[in-house]
């Protein structure tokens, strides 16, 4: 049984009523055919004459959180520190006083002459401000930095920070074998962190005009834990590269033993 949607009361004046303005009131004629059952942002209606406004606000909301992990921000561990450090205890942080956090943050943490205030983007401002705002708002206990950054970002906590391994290289190759010699080969992918993440998986190298692409991997077992819930959106991008990875190395080896 599905939890009913918790009822808030939004009160529609200053940016959110500015946003209201600016949005569409007349329904998709493609929305009967996208949401057969259910919409993504809210009830599901056949014959609506307009759009509600929750539809309206979630879909903003998405399309910011979007823009927000394209551009996230990716620092070390310890930038992130002195971040924390110049927003403490802050919850209600404005884009400004993120600016003015910034340079401090990269004098104290000896970044490049390079970096100022001026390389932050508006996206980045709003995403520093909300892995601040989440960490401070969390019981004493509760907090992680590497949670919020995680969290906000929506990458895997254990490839959140600049200085951390990229996701792809938690991902090991074993038992490759060939199917046919320099477009597919089979392969197993075990997730160094995760002992229930793994592949039984059939990587398929489809030749095209610029380069190869690879695609093809199937059979992933199911999940255990919150933690690899997060991550199974990309888990099967990053298992794709690592394998494809593996791939061409074997390639080039199995090229260079045929000459």
């Amino acid at each position: 049984m599905t939890n009913k949607p918790e009822n808030m009361e939004v009160f529609a004046i200053g940016a959110l009523q500015e946003f209201l303005a600016l949005s569409p009131k007349k329904p998709d004629l493609l929305y009967p055919l996208k949401h057969i059952a259910t919409s993504n942002f809210g009830e599901f209606w056949r014959n609506r004459d307009t759009i509600p406004a929750h539809d309206v606000i979630s879909r903003g909301l998405e399309r910011l959180m979007h823009c927000i992990c394209a551009d996230f921000p990716m620092l070390t561990h310890d930038f992130w520190l002195r971040v924390l450090d110049a927003t403490s205890q802050r919850t209600e942080l404005l884009l400004e006083e993120v600016l003015f956090v910034w340079p401090d943050s990269q004098e104290c943490c000896s970044l490049d002459d390079e970096n100022s205030p001026t390389d932050l983007t508006p996206i980045q401002q709003i995403a520093i401000a909300m892995v601040a705002e989440h960490f401070w708002s969390m019981p004493l206990n509760d907090r992680s930095l590497r949670n919020s950054v995680a969290t906000v970002s929506r990458r895997p906590e254990f490839a959140s920070f600049s200085d951390d391994p990229e996701p792809y290289e938690f991902w090991s190759v074993s038992d490759f074998k060939w199917q046919r010699i320099g477009d597919i080969a089979s392969m197993r992918l075990t997730h160094k962190l995760y002992a229930d993440m793994d592949f039984e998986a059939v990587l398929t190298i489809a030749r095209a005009k610029k380069g190869f692409s690879a695609r093809g991997l199937n059979a992933l077992k199911e999940y255990c834990g919150p933690a690899v819930t997060a991550y199974q959106r990309r888990a099967t991008d990053d298992a794709i590269r690592a394998g494809a990875i593996v791939f061409f190395a074997n390639l080039e080896e199995q090229t260079s033993t045929d000459e």
